[in-house]
């Protein structure tokens, strides 16, 4: 991925053209004005076909990987590697072109210094250039602030390692990663899943990762804020993972709020919650786990009720595990069954108090 990140990218394309346009220079400077020349109109050469197989390559791809997942990227790999063959086959027809007269090519005129040191200019230019890519898709290298944006970005492989660096860095990682945060564009922060959040989103997760007094402060005024109920479970989940458990009964209050919006952030709650193996908080997580008709049979009750169990099973208390029987013997077969499949993961199994749902709950359930 990191070749493909560095090779496949215009920094480098920009870096490879740098080059050709230095070697031409430098080779006029030398007093070889017909090999620079030669070598300049080769390189235009090269790069114009290139850049013409690469949306041959595009549309050509497009047409064989079809519709289907993932049919971009095949397109752009596709496109990619037409261009880069077109450019190998171009450049090496042009310089064996130029070895085959070459004595017509090697005659040499007069130096001249001011070429060779625009040449040399060049090469400095391209240098650069990689050297700025390099450090951009290589985690190890980014300064914090830069390795804060990349590890909430859309390049996915790229936000992994980045994450993973920061956390490697630790403590001295959380300005940067709470300044980001300060500076987020805050118009999206008020709509309940926007899809424009994600950055914030993720930031807050590796502030809750990272952890410590400074990240704590930070994630409670998110918590605390009055922004879209996913931004404050976020929030609530990183604090979970910071382990803040002063923060346990505001997280478990937010339980008993039953809009569309907080229904949909309970899973954040329960895990934060699980997390901080807040015991006292049981009856509002009880509260969590009584679904309406609506909700029953649902993916959104389905993954409620796991996070759920989770929760009461990491407490292992009688109380906790009395609820566990009781979600499981007030409902349809359905919700026991869920119960029983979450429990197995865990390596647990249904008390042998749990009942068995009756007909006529199934039906009052209905």
């Amino acid at each position: 991925m990191f070749l493909e990140r560095f090779l496949l990218s215009a920094p480098v394309a920009f870096a490879m053209i740098a080059v050709f346009s230095g070697i031409a220079f430098v080779a006029l400077g030398l007093g070889y004005r017909r090999l620079g020349v030669a070598l300049a109109i080769n390189f235009a050469l090269t790069t114009g076909v290139s850049v013409v197989a690469w949306f041959v390559g595009a549309v050509a791809g497009l047409a064989l990987a079809g519709r289907g997942e993932g049919a971009g990227v095949a397109a752009i790999v596709f496109a990619f590697a037409l261009a880069g063959i077109a450019a190998i086959v171009t450049l090496a027809a042009g310089i064996g072109w130029i070895v085959l007269k070459r004595e017509r090519y090697l005659s040499r005129g007069n130096r001249s210094p001011a070429l060779i040191v625009v040449g040399l200019a060049f090469f400095l230019v391209a240098g650069a250039s990689a050297a700025m890519q390099f450090v951009r898709v290589t985690p190890g290298l980014m300064p914090n602030r830069v390795l804060t944006g990349q590890a909430s970005g859309l390049n996915g492989p790229l936000r992994a390692e980045a994450r993973d660096e920061l956390l490697a860095r630790g403590q001295d990682a959380v300005p940067d990663v709470i300044a980001s945060l300060q500076s987020a564009n805050q118009s999206d922060l008020h709509t309940f899943e926007s899809g424009l959040n994600g950055a914030v989103l993720y930031q807050l997760e590796i502030l809750g990762s990272l952890g410590g007094p400074q990240s704590i402060a930070e994630l409670r005024k998110w918590f605390n804020s009055g922004y879209a109920p996913d931004i404050r479970a976020t929030a609530a989940r990183a604090l979970g993972e910071a382990g803040d458990a002063e923060s346990a009964p505001a997280i478990a209050l937010l339980l008993e709020e039953r809009s569309y919006e907080w229904r949909k952030s309970h899973f954040q709650l329960l895990r934060a919650l699980t997390l901080l193996k807040a015991k006292d908080e049981l009856a509002h997580v009880k509260s969590a786990l009584q679904f309406t008709p609506d909700e029953e049979g649902t993916s959104f009750q389905i993954g409620l009720i796991g996070e759920g169990i989770q929760y009461l099973v990491a407490m292992d208390t009688p109380a906790a595990w009395a609820v566990v029987s009781e979600v499981a013997s007030v409902g349809d077969i359905h919700r026991r069954e869920t119960v029983e499949r979450v429990l197995k993961d865990l390596g647990r199994s249904l008390p042998e108090s749990a009942g068995t749902p009756t007909l006529q709950q199934s039906a009052l359930q209905r």
